[in-house]
């Protein structure tokens, strides 16, 4: 997840996956998030909040200082479902004027924190999910 001077950058990524010379084969549009730890844990910020909170409610994420004509980018929660240790997220994602920008599946699992053995059964969960968007 971003720190709060990365946000736009994560945000590109979403909409524009990372190009190599050494990889010929372009790399799929990324369609899911996972995040393994919560926003924020006991009294310290683990990443930057980069989606509104509230379902129907849209950020707009400005470039930083140095990315030229770079346009600003949108982000909206269009829902949000708490289960069984993880909260799930639809997002839309784009640049402005887009209207319809891409849907990204957002998932935070709440019940590992960043330190010890990550579950073998939330990683279970994953696979699953992953496949499930991949049909």
């Amino acid at each position: 997840a971003p720190i709060a001077s990365t946000v736009y950058d994560f945000l590109s990524l979403l909409l524009t996956p990372p190009s190599s010379p050494s990889c010929p084969t372009p790399l799929p549009p990324i369609n899911l998030v996972v995040q393994l730890t919560p926003l924020v844990e006991g009294r310290r910020a683990k990443c930057h909040p980069y989606f509104p909170d509230r379902e129907g409610k849209t950020a707009t994420v400005s470039p930083s200082a140095g990315k030229g004509a770079a346009s600003p980018l949108w982000i909206r929660l269009e829902k949000k479902e708490e289960r069984e240790g993880a909260r799930e997220s639809v997002l839309r994602v784009g640049r402005h004027g887009d209207q319809e920008g891409r849907r990204i599946v957002h998932l935070e699992y709440l019940g590992w924190r960043d330190h010890g053995t990550f579950p073998l059964l939330l990683f279970l969960g994953v696979e699953d999910t992953r496949r499930a968007i991949a049909r």
